[in-house]
């Protein structure tokens, strides 16, 4: 998007390195400790994982989640593709605003590479 100045300007095009333009485009870091996890057991016998996101697991979740996105019901599309693009800012930095993301668990079918 091009916008105007709202002013006289000594120069109308600059050149940027993408370096210098990179510290604005990602969000801070956040310095807040690892979260430790939690385990719920469901009414199945199964057990809920919950463990902090890793950023290495980003592209396994945004496979599962344009495998959400296909389903023609319930707004999953729609959901699926909110979720996929807040997924990739984080794998690419590019949150404003980050919040810390739940890795899913192996209840609902997902396996993460990072578990041993």
């Amino acid at each position: 998007m091009l916008l105007d100045p709202p002013t006289v300007v000594s120069q109308n095009e600059i050149t940027l390195s993408v370096r210098e333009i990179e510290p604005l485009l990602q969000a801070p870091p956040m310095n807040v400790p690892p979260w430790p996890g939690a385990t719920i057991t469901l009414k199945d016998g199964r057990t809920n994982v919950h463990s902090g996101g890793d950023p290495r697991e980003a592209p396994a979740m945004m496979g599962y989640m344009k495998r959400v996105m296909e389903q023609d019901h319930d707004f999953y599309d729609v959901v699926g593709a909110r979720v996929h693009a807040e997924i990739a800012g984080w794998y690419r930095k590019r949150l404003k605003d980050p919040t810390r993301f739940s890795a899913l668990s192996t209840a609902n079918g997902w396996d993460s590479p990072m578990a041993d």
